[in-house]
C-alpha cells in the first residue's frame, strides 16, 4: 500500500461502514421498507418500518459482533468463556470495547437514520 498518512484509518473505517451499510440494507429489506407504502403511506408507518428494520439490522450485527470477538479472541490465545467475567483483563478489554462500539453504532444510525427516513417521507409526499 502506498505510504500516505491517513489510509492506515481510512481502509478499517471503509471496511466497518461496509458492515454496517450491509447489516441496514438486510433489515431495510426484512422490514420492507424500500416499498412504496413507507414513502407513500403515513409518517407513523414510515417511522414504524424504519424502527423494525432498525432492529432486525441491530440484532445482525449483534451476532456477527459477537461471532467476530469470539474469533478475535481465539486468535489471540484468549479464552472466550474467560471473557467478561473478570478472570482475564485482556479478554474482558477486547469485550467492553467491542460492546462500546456496537453500542455507538446503533445509537448514531438509529438516529440518523430515523430522521433521513421521516425526511425522505416527507419529501415524498404531494
Amino acid at each position: 500500500m502506498p505510504a500516505w498518512r491517513g489510509l492506515p484509518y481510512i481502509v478499517p473505517a471503509c471496511s466497518h461502514g461496509a458492515g454496517l451499510a450491509a447489516c441496514w440494507i438486510l433489515g431495510a429489506l426484512a422490514a420492507e421498507a424500500f416499498e412504496r407504502g413507507a414513502y407513500l403511506g403515513t409518517w407513523q408507518e414510515a417511522f414504524s418500518r424504519t424502527w423494525k428494520g432498525g432492529a432486525f439490522a441491530a440484532g445482525i450485527l449483534l451476532l456477527s459482533t459477537q461471532v467476530s470477538t469470539f474469533v478475535a479472541l481465539t486468535e489471540r490465545g484468549l479464552d472466550p468463556s474467560a471473557a467478561g467475567l473478570g478472570i482475564d483483563p485482556a479478554a474482558d478489554l477486547v469485550v467492553i470495547r467491542r460492546g462500546f462500539e456496537v453500542l455507538c453504532d446503533i445509537a448514531v444510525q438509529c438516529v440518523g437514520l430515523t430522521a433521513f427516513r421521516i425526511y425522505r417521507w416527507r419529501d415524498a409526499q404531494p
